[in-house]
């Protein structure tokens, strides 16, 4: 059974549009006219608007919304709008005077997780949401939010000093979010925007991934206080649907192509050891051959297996994690110990060169390596103002840009890695193999016009809801 979905408070969350600053001063007025109007309107704007955000995405939504003075750190930069513990007040506020619910929530203790006090809209808040002017496209990231994140080793973002390097990282991005946000991202195929994603484990509940133009900010995450571990490119719904849906994703309502790198971390362990896997080794890292099992299910547990052992240390998290991941995937396998323990002995045996990095937690820096990677290749589109989605070692790209993208992915490696040889997997057609088969097989090559034009599929009535709705946004920002 689903339960309503809940996040946290998005304390970036902001519309300049003249409707959503009315209705925040028409709150302002009615219950807040004896506070401080330029700190309170902040807060309630930041609150209000991200009630509405989460009612309008799903109409149960509960907003978590710390109540504890100590959570707020309003000169952090992480906290660039300076949302201070005076959200508590108002938040109460709101409650007091009817505009909101909440399920109170309590402190943690020692290893106890505690749990963040849940609000949503009460019916009073609800009808006046349905009396607004302005829509979820007039809501946007405030563009002052860190793109740039530093996390330690229990992953809390920390503070840290600019540089003339970090700097161009975050032009960099903040330049990638600003395409994105001009930017239709979505699925045709999807009335509801919406993908379920069935539980990995028994006792696990779906999750819901809510298909959004509010869900595209990126921002670029480095890890264990060390700019050299991890600075992957973080954020878009594309990076959390399951990998089997994206060939549906639609940029600018037109069909996209996903070009990914193979095998692309074990190829950066040797790369380490100076061999060039595809020059001198030329086999599947991943495949194994595992009694029973097809050679894609044998391969799926091998990947699994061989990338977790980069990022862990500890054999048996390594094996809970595989089973964690696969278990539903591959229900007739026996995620046992003693059988993932054969797949890791066997995965040595394949890869002897790289055998110390197996359990090593080499993983995040081989994630800094593809960040890298990445960063030259949104650099090149995002020059070209040409809309790029990327996830991680995978890009995803208007279908007539897949020439370009291998161009871009085949400098990044000469960039990065010097001279060493990476291959590339294809995900649906690209303009570019569509047209090498025009003059060898023609009746071939129109047959496939529909698939390249984008018209194979019938967009659903609330697709082109969310298109008008977006079109009718960029029109009002002058794009």
């Amino acid at each position: 059974m689903l339960e309503p979905p809940s996040r946290p408070l998005d304390v970036y969350r902001w519309s300049d549009h003249p409707e959503s600053n009315k209705f925040v001063n028409q709150i302002y007025d009615e219950w807040f006219a004896q506070d401080a109007p330029d700190i309170t309107k902040k807060h309630l704007k930041v609150i209000l608007l991200d009630i509405y955000v989460g009612w309008k995405t799903h109409p149960d939504t509960t907003i978590g919304i710390a109540m504890s003075q100590t959570y707020y750190r309003a000169n952090s930069r992480y906290n660039a709008l300076h949302i201070s513990s005076k959200a508590i007040s108002i938040t109460k506020r709101l409650v007091d005077v009817g505009l909101l619910e909440w399920d109170k929530g309590w402190p943690g203790f020692g290893e106890k997780r505690g749990k963040m006090s849940q609000f949503w809209p009460s019916e009073k808040l609800k009808e006046m949401f349905t009396r607004v002017r302005f829509g979820l496209e007039d809501i946007i990231t405030h563009p002052d939010k860190e793109t740039i994140v530093l996390r330690d080793e229990k992953k809390k973002d920390i503070p840290y000093e600019d540089t003339p390097e970090i700097a161009r990282m975050r032009e960099l991005v903040r330049d990638y979010n600003r395409l994105l946000e001009h930017t239709f991202v979505d699925i045709p195929k999807l009335n509801e925007p919406v993908i379920i994603i069935p539980p990995k484990r028994p006792y696990d509940k779906p999750t819901r991934i809510f298909i959004s133009q509010n869900q595209k900010f990126t921002r670029r995450i480095f890890s264990n206080s060390s700019w050299e571990q991890n600075g992957r490119f973080h954020g878009g719904w594309w990076q959390r649907i399951p990998s089997e849906h994206r060939k549906d994703i639609s940029i600018n309502d037109g069909p996209t192509v996903e070009i990914d790198y193979s095998g692309l971390h074990a190829v950066l362990v040797y790369q380490r050891k100076g061999i060039d896997y595809w020059k001198e080794i030329k086999t599947d890292p991943y495949q194994t051959n595992i009694k029973g099992l097809s050679d894609k299910e044998s391969r799926a547990i091998g990947k699994c297996v061989l990338l977790f052992s980069f990022n862990l240390t500890d054999e048996t998290k390594l094996f809970q994690a595989v089973k964690s991941e696969l278990q539903q995937e591959i229900p007739h396998y026996r995620f046992t110990f003693d059988n993932l323990r054969e797949v890791l002995a066997s995965l040595r045996e394949m890869h002897p060169h790289i055998e110390e990095d197996i359990l090593s937690g080499i993983g995040l820096n081989l994630m800094n390596i593809d960040g890298k990677i990445a960063e030259h290749i949104l650099t090149r589109f995002v020059a070209s103002d040409i809309p790029i989605l990327a996830v991680h070692d995978s890009f995803i790209v208007p279908v007539r840009q897949d020439g370009f993208l291998r161009t871009c992915m085949r400098e990044a490696i000469e960039d990065v890695l010097s001279d060493y040889q990476v291959n590339t997997k294809q995900i649906g057609l690209g303009y570019q193999q569509w047209h090498s088969v025009r003059h060898t097989d023609y009746s071939y090559f129109l047959s496939l016009r529909d698939e390249i034009a984008g018209t194979g599929v019938t967009p659903t009535q609330g697709y082109r809801y969310r298109k008008q709705m977006f079109d009718e946004y960029l029109k009002k920002q002058g794009w």
